[in-house]
């Protein structure tokens, strides 16, 4: 996936939101009824996904490709995603 290349280019807005997404997805109907966080850590570490998992109590979100854990203690207002696809994907795009 070949991303823009310019100066300053995350200063720019976003051409659409989070919301607008979800809002084109269930009027295509292909939205899902996910218990959305308010918030989400992207892991890169595998290790320190499996430490959280370890340390805090976590519901998995079923509805994702790759693992995204709801942290039960804070609400599940807190979610961490992790073993990412779009990094295993991207190491060999430039092979």
């Amino acid at each position: 996936m070949a991303f823009p290349n310019f100066r300053n280019k995350h200063a720019n807005d976003s051409i659409f939101s989070p919301v607008d997404f979800l809002d084109y997805q269930r009027k295509i109907g292909r939205y899902l009824d996910l218990n959305l966080p308010e918030s989400i850590i992207l892991c890169y570490s595998t290790r320190l996904l499996a430490y959280v998992k370890k340390l805090y109590k976590v519901t998995r979100e079923k509805h994702f490709s790759d693992e995204m854990y709801l942290i039960n203690e804070t609400a599940n207002k807190v979610g961490i995603a992790g073993k990412l696809s779009f990094l295993r994907i991207s190491r060999f795009q430039n092979a």
